[in-house]
């Protein structure tokens, strides 16, 4: 019979092997831009394969988490032409959780830019 502290360590580990701790830190996030929604208050949503759901970029009428107006309508025109040649998007944030633990819509994080990536580049 095994003793009790053997049951406890195992239980432990198997713990940490489940559980995904969301944890804040720079992240440069890849993937094919496969939407992007405008809406009429001005919010821009691009949805990705790495997050596949729609996370927030910007707002073009007010700024957004740091993110000005400006900036944003860039933003949408290099979104909305990823979307349209079916082309990666590199998506960096200051601080943020892992790119698939991505808070959606509006509660995601401000990027610090959106980039274009062009075939075959890494």
């Amino acid at each position: 019979m095994r003793p009790p502290a053997y049951f406890a360590r195992q239980a432990a580990l198997a713990l940490l092997a489940v559980s995904s701790v969301a944890v804040a830190e720079p992240q440069w996030c890849s993937g094919k831009a496969q939407r992007v929604l405008h809406d009429a208050s001005g919010t821009v949503h691009l949805y990705t394969s790495y997050r596949n759901d729609w996370i927030q970029l910007c707002n073009t009428e007010v700024a957004w988490k740091g993110v000005s107006t400006s900036i944003c309508k860039s933003w949408l025109n290099s979104a909305k032409a990823a979307v349209a040649a079916g082309l990666n998007v590199t998506v960096h944030y200051a601080e943020a959780p892992a790119c698939h633990l991505m808070p959606t819509y509006e509660q995601a994080p401000s990027p610090s830019y959106v980039m274009l990536v062009t075939p075959g580049l890494q």
